[in-house]
């Protein structure tokens, strides 16, 4: 010990046993043991939030989605799937899809295993339409027929609580007719809205390609046209049948 500190400690008035332990407390506060332990304990701390911000950090990227998918048919189902194909998030959009997916636990699955028992438990092949959120997300190539969606009307979908492939489907009939607009296909199904699409198509493919005869008609058209005496090229002619 210091030889001034323990002549101006030995002044001090107070008892022997006092004092005792009062040197006691500072040998210890000052030894280079308890100064070790001190910048021990500092490391270690420093290194658990380090450690602690970096788990969350990586969680939270983690955990973010990087696509979503949208099934439909005869199921309306819609998933969020994160950088490592796990399902993060998976909602029903009618009374039967919320019964099934609420009845199995999906979250954390590989996504592909979702979609195949998700068809499993349907009869018709369910329509599969994509969104990326993530420039590097990429659905799976054993996918097929599947269609993509623009990031920008995903949420657009949710306002009229409808899947983004059935919205889509919707958009497609609301630019094929007149009759129809969103708001207009949320009492149909997907496979209803798939209906009348196909219908539209049907009926602008015919307006647009009539089934017209033409007036060259065939081999004996021409025929008859001739033995009646006449040059005519005419449709009348050439249909006169």
């Amino acid at each position: 010990m210091n030889e001034k500190f323990k002549s101006d400690f030995d002044q001090i008035k107070a008892s022997p046993e006092l004092k005792n332990q009062t040197l006691n407390q500072i040998y210890r506060q000052t030894s280079p043991r308890r100064r070790r332990s001190y910048f021990s304990k500092a490391v270690l701390s420093s290194l658990a939030i380090f450690l602690a911000v970096f788990l969350s950090f990586n969680y939270f990227n983690k955990a973010q989605a990087v696509m979503a998918l949208s099934l439909d048919g005869d199921l309306a189902v819609e998933m969020e799937v994160d950088s490592d194909n796990g399902v993060i998030k998976i909602s029903g959009y009618d009374d039967s899809s919320e019964e099934l997916i609420n009845a199995q636990d999906y979250l954390s699955a590989n996504y592909l295993d979702v979609i195949s028992s998700l068809q499993g438990k349907v009869v018709n092949p369910l329509a599969i339409t994509v969104v990326y959120f993530n420039d590097n997300a990429k659905i799976d190539s054993s996918l097929t027929g599947v269609t993509f969606f623009e990031q920008f009307n995903y949420q657009e979908a949710h306002r009229y609580n409808m899947t983004f492939g059935k919205y889509q489907a919707c958009m497609r009939l609301a630019q094929l007719s007149d009759e129809f607009d969103i708001e207009d296909c949320i009492g149909l199904s997907y496979n209803q809205v798939q209906m009348q699409i196909k219908n539209q198509e049907q009926h602008q493919n015919g307006n647009d390609n009539p089934n017209v005869n033409s007036d060259s008609g065939d081999g004996n058209s021409n025929q008859n046209a001739q033995g009646n005496g006449t040059n005519s090229g005419s449709n009348k002619n050439s249909n006169g049948h």
